[in-house]
C-alpha cells in the first residue's frame, strides 16, 4: 500500500471508530498507520506527541531498546521489533488506536517533552501541563 492510500484510508478508519476525537487525534493517527505501514512519515499535520508516542512504542516492541544519540532520542531494534515499514495495515491500524485516541500515558508526555512536538489538541496539552513530572501521572 502506498503512503498516500494509507493516510487516507486511516483517517476515514479513524474519524468511523472514534468520530468525535479532536482532528488532531485523527491526523496523528493516520500519520501513525502510514508510517508504520510504508515507514514514510508525514500527512496530515503534526507531528503530536500522539504520533511521537506511536513510534516510540513499535520500536519498543519486540525488545527495543532506546538510547540517546548526539542529545537526540535513537532506538535500537530488538530481535523480534518490526519495522516501519514493514508492518501490515489491520495491525497498524490496531496499535495506533489506543496510542492515538486512548489516554495520555507515561511515554506522551516523555514524547512532548523530549521531541519537536506540535499541533496538539486542546485536551491534550491542558492534560499534559498538569503531568506530574516526578511520578508521571496526573
Amino acid at each position: 500500500m502506498d503512503h498516500s492510500k494509507a493516510l487516507e484510508n486511516a483517517l476515514v478508519e479513524g474519524k468511523r471508530r472514534h468520530p468525535s476525537a479532536p482532528v488532531q487525534h485523527h491526523g496523528a493517527f493516520a500519520n501513525s498507520v502510514a508510517y508504520l505501514v510504508t515507514g514514510v512519515s508525514g500527512g496530515y499535520g503534526g507531528p503530536s506527541c500522539r504520533e511521537h508516542a506511536v513510534s516510540h512504542n513499535a520500536l519498543m516492541e519486540g525488545g527495543g531498546q532506546q538510547t540517546v544519540v548526539a542529545g537526540m532520542n535513537a532506538f535500537v531494534p530488538g530481535p523480534d521489533t518490526v519495522m516501519p515499514g514493514r508492518w501490515k495495515y489491520d495491525a497498524a491500524i490496531a496499535f495506533a488506536d489506543p496510542i492515538c485516541y486512548g489516554p495520555l500515558s507515561d511515554v506522551h508526555h516523555q514524547c512532548y517533552r523530549s521531541e519537536h512536538c506540535f499541533d496538539e489538541a486542546e485536551v491534550d496539552i491542558e492534560s499534559l501541563k498538569k503531568w506530574r513530572h516526578q511520578g508521571g501521572t496526573r
